[in-house]
């Protein structure tokens, strides 16, 4: 990130790893939403009719940066049919993220057409939108994501 042309004055810029990421999955339970039963359960992981497997979870990452939670949970998905992602987007503020999100995400789907054969499962539906989080529409979403990595005190006292 340090090569991108960012207002560092103003914002503060952080990434979430891989690592961090593939711990999160599992305490979250994505399998179970998307419930469609007739009465849905007032939590999904409540709902026995369904035996728990819904469609998978919408996930939504506020402030995707340069998409690496994303892109990491597209490929834990594509390998772990468990992980119940049904959906992946990103919002981020800032264009030159946004760009490199869009980027990594081309990169990533070359690598998956010329190795498919090598996933078990297709990567869920994945897209980046540079939008203002104030103006967004999250209605969609099942998981909110977003992380306080390095935000400036000033701001986490707002």
């Amino acid at each position: 990130s340090s090569d991108l042309d960012l207002d560092r004055e103003h914002l503060t810029y952080g990434e979430t790893s891989l690592a961090a990421t593939a711990q999160l999955l599992p305490l979250l339970h994505l399998v179970t939403y998307g419930c469609h039963c007739a009465t849905p359960p007032p939590h999904p992981l409540r709902c026995v009719r369904c035996n728990g497997r819904g469609d998978g979870a919408v996930v939504f990452d506020l402030g995707s940066g340069t998409g690496n939670v994303l892109i990491g949970l597209s490929l834990l998905a594509a390998t772990d049919s468990a992980s119940g992602i049904a959906a992946l987007r990103g919002f981020e503020l800032l264009p030159p993220l946004h760009s490199a999100s869009l980027s990594v995400q081309h990169d990533l789907n070359c690598r998956v057409a010329a190795s498919a054969s090598l996933l078990p499962q297709p990567l869920p539906i994945l897209n980046f939108v540079c939008a203002d989080l104030c103006e967004a529409d999250l209605s969609s979403a099942d998981v909110l994501y977003m992380a306080s990595t390095i935000f400036s005190a000033d701001f986490m006292n707002t």
